[in-house]
């Protein structure tokens, strides 16, 4: 069975651990407790169209500047990164250029990269335009798609277009064909239920630098 490592990355709050619960457990908890270090799940997910199966292992970090070097654990190796923002929070969307710029010292240039912006059921309260969000994505090499952890609107069809993405025509995961999808890290040009799940917590200490943090730049 082809396994595939997904990691989680963005601002505190923004609903990472939520978005990854759906996706894994089809679940939503509106009382969801802050991450502390990083958390991990699994998902068999069917292959539609064949008799294949793929594990996606999920990991959710947490968004404090203080667990930023646990965080690169988290997406190191990692086939897809999404990155997640909350459209009624504008804040977490001017963060996003930190960690763009911190995956692009940090990862393989055909790695996947998706902008989640999450709460879409939320639009009344919505600050960030998807317009703007959109264009953003484009210029920073990824993939932008409209979601919400609670009403599970976007998230199906999302985690449809990773699996094609990931298999490709060939069945596997080809780096030349991700590349060719648009889907490598380009230097920015502005910078503005057959299913089954398991889950572990990884608990981290609270300064994981071993006395030394990293400078706090936005979130």
């Amino acid at each position: 069975m082809k396994s595939y490592k997904l990691a989680f990355l963005g601002d505190q709050g923004v609903g990472k651990t939520s978005v990854l619960s759906r996706i894994a457990r089809d679940e939503f908890n509106e009382n969801t407790s802050t991450t502390v270090g990083i958390s991990y799940l699994e998902k068999l997910v069917p292959v539609t169209g064949t008799s294949a199966t793929v594990k996606f292992k999920l990991y959710d970090t947490a968004g404090q500047e203080r667990y930023r070097s646990v965080a690169k654990l988290c997406y190191s190796g990692s086939a897809v990164i999404f990155m997640v923002y909350d459209i009624t929070n504008k804040h977490s969307f001017d963060c996003l250029n930190d960690w763009f710029d911190e995956l692009r010292e940090n990862t393989e240039s055909d790695v996947i990269v998706y902008l989640l912006a999450n709460k879409s059921d939320l639009l009344a309260e919505q600050t960030v335009l998807d317009s703007e969000a959109e264009e953003y994505a484009r210029k920073q090499g990824a993939i932008f798609r409209l979601v919400s952890a609670k009403t599970n609107e976007g998230i199906p069809d999302l985690m449809g277009d990773v699996v094609r993405r990931l298999r490709g025509s060939g069945g596997e995961a080809d780096p030349a064909k991700l590349a060719a999808a648009g889907t490598k890290l380009p230097m920015p040009t502005s910078t503005p239920k057959s299913d089954q799940a398991t889950s572990a917590i990884v608990q981290i200490s609270s300064n994981p630098a071993g006395g030394k943090q990293r400078k706090k730049k936005c979130c």
